[in-house]
């Protein structure tokens, strides 16, 4: 189905919270949910006590087999909202992969992300406890309940960004990036920062890639400034970093931007080059074939940007090369209603009926069983391509 020709459904999954109430004509109106992601329990042995998972799956994962790469946010009942619509956003933008968002809310933030204990800090010194938490328990249990990807990005802000930089430091599990907003490097003594000095001195096999951000912060930012130099001096071919300040923000407000730069920064190489349309199927298979390498995942394009570029080139008037683009998405999305839809359109503009009435007729099966929102289109695409062939619709 043209994309222009609709308004963008929101295929809602899992539920998190219940919308505020709407007001309507001064009549008070029972809401509908708003939903976000689920809220999952999981009973940790390594913390001695049960955490709470928010998660959010990308709109395509009930529509293919695919896996994704994963984002994991810590702080996550402070950042877990905008950060789902964000990577909603990016990846419709073909900015970045659809991911699956995994937010840790905390229950001891102090005693998680301290990774030695401070005397004025009771209760502090449990990174290592946290570590082995998401190596051993939260890790596989995300990997064991989703399709995920071997590629994932941790998310740490403050405190929370002091953590990220402490897990590159210990090694050697690491993840394929990381986001570390405003890290609190001063903490014990700038104990973290010693430790990254050490490493970075000495592995020069480390593979990752290292997003660090923060705001006008005097306090902060002569330890910030000296990890950019250890990671400058570094002999880590395989190491890729980047650092930003952003002196218009401060050590709250830091956090959204870091999070949409750092994305990006990490999947520079995601999006499409400009006209690739125009080179064909292969050209596209090709740019996610080289994706898929460096990220160590199986990338594919998203449902949405070939359904844009399939109608972009009807519009050319390239109806076969419009036609081997909406095949290739049925390939890939082979449960999705739409896609066999917008192949039936672009049979039918080649005057192609018989395929035409086929793929519809196949929207229509897979719209019924999905119940699609947009099924009243299948039909009716349908039932004209009917009409024009001189078949007389079945009445329902």
């Amino acid at each position: 189905m043209n994309p222009f020709k609709r308004g963008f459904v929101l295929c809602v999954v899992l539920l998190l919270t219940a919308a505020m109430p709407l007001v309507a004509q001064e009549k008070k109106l029972k809401p509908d949910p708003m939903v976000l992601g689920k809220v999952a329990p999981l009973e940790s042995k390594e913390l001695g006590e049960t955490r709470k998972l928010f998660i959010a799956l990308p709109r395509s994962y009930f529509m293919s087999k695919q896996s994704y790469p994963v984002l994991y946010l810590l702080d996550g009942e402070a950042h877990f909202r905008y950060a789902v619509g964000m990577v909603e956003f990016l990846a419709a933008q073909q900015r970045i992969p659809e991911m699956i968002v995994v937010g840790i809310p905390n229950t001891n933030r102090l005693r998680d992300f301290s990774p030695v204990q401070v005397s004025q800090y009771p209760g502090s010194g449990g990174a290592d406890k946290f570590r082995a938490f998401m190596k051993k328990e939260l890790k596989p249990y995300i990997e064991k309940n989703f399709r995920t990807a071997q590629y994932t990005v941790l998310f740490g802000h403050s405190m929370c960004g002091m953590y990220a930089v402490y897990d590159l430091a210990k090694g050697p599990d690491y993840y394929g990036a990381y986001i570390a907003v405003s890290p609190y490097l001063v903490f014990a003594d700038h104990h973290v920062l010693e430790l990254a000095d050490e490493a970075l001195s000495k592995k020069t096999g480390l593979a990752t890639t290292f997003y660090v951000s923060y705001g006008n912060e005097p306090q902060l930012e002569p330890d910030i400034q000296a990890l950019d130099q250890m990671m400058q001096a570094a002999k880590c071919k395989q190491l890729a970093f980047r650092f930003e300040k952003m002196q218009t923000e401060n050590h709250g407000s830091v956090t959204l931007k870091s999070l949409y730069n750092g994305l990006e920064y990490i999947f520079a190489d995601f999006p499409l080059p400009s006209g690739i349309v125009d080179k064909g199927v292969e050209a596209i298979k090709a740019h996610y074939k080289a994706i898929s390498d460096k990220y160590k995942y199986e990338a594919r394009v998203p449902e949405y940007t070939l359904n844009l570029m399939g109608y972009q080139l009807i519009g050319q008037n390239k109806l076969k090369e419009a036609i081997a683009l909406f095949e290739y998405n049925v390939e890939l999305y082979p449960k999705s209603a739409n896609v066999y839809d917008s192949l039936g359109e672009a049979y039918q503009a080649n005057k192609q009926y018989q395929f035409a009435k086929k793929n519809f007729e196949m929207a229509v099966k897979l719209g019924e069983k999905n119940k699609d929102p947009n099924l009243p289109i299948y039909k009716t695409h349908l039932q004209n391509m009917l009409k024009q062939m001189g078949i007389e619709p079945k009445s329902e």
